[in-house]
């Protein structure tokens, strides 16, 4: 089985878990003298197995992505020798980038630090709007260079999509490995 699609399988558990513990909680109680419409013993039965199932399966995922490498162009390795030049808005990256081989669990991080670090950084963006209403009003000026920062973000996004594109590339292309 490829990686994506033990993927998919984990949030297809994940939903089924979901839904059989609100099916549980719905035919706890009954009136008196009428019966649920489904065993609540059985669901419990079926939630344990798909639980151990979800478990297995989470178990190989993290397995394999702790023991398999990606490269990649790391954007802190990257912003260390200063190659973060280019067009900003295409998946092309210069020949003078850094790629790097990490494990999986590695580009995962990173990628999630890089979404954070975006976001955080748009609201930066955000909150160093200048507002005025009318001349009356006292003029606020952002403290911090606008052009820089969004210049910042761009750049963080295309790494963003790179390092994403080479996780689903990897994804689809490997299979997940047996314990």
């Amino acid at each position: 089985m490829k990686v994506a699609a033990a993927l998919r399988l984990k949030n297809d558990y994940a939903l089924q878990l979901t839904a059989l513990k609100q099916r549980i909680m719905s035919n706890l109680v009954v009136e008196e003298g009428s019966e649920p419409f489904e065993s609540p013993k059985k669901l419990i039965i079926l939630y344990h197995q798909v639980s151990q199932n979800y478990q297995d399966l989470v178990t190989r995922i993290n397995l394999h992505n702790s023991s398999t490498k990606v490269e990649y162009p790391s954007y802190h390795d990257n912003f260390k020798s200063g190659h973060l030049m280019g067009d900003l808005f295409s998946n092309e990256l210069s020949p003078d980038f850094t790629y790097t081989e990490k494990y999986i669990v590695q580009a995962l991080v990173e990628r999630e630090s890089l979404k954070e670090e975006i976001r955080t950084f748009k609201a930066i963006l955000d909150g160093s709007k200048v507002t005025r209403y009318s001349t009356r009003d006292i003029l606020k000026v952002p403290v911090v260079d606008v052009q820089q920062l969004q210049k910042k973000i761009d750049t963080m996004a295309k790494f963003l999509r790179v390092l994403d594109s080479r996780i689903q590339e990897h994804n689809w292309l490997q299979d997940l490995k047996e314990i």
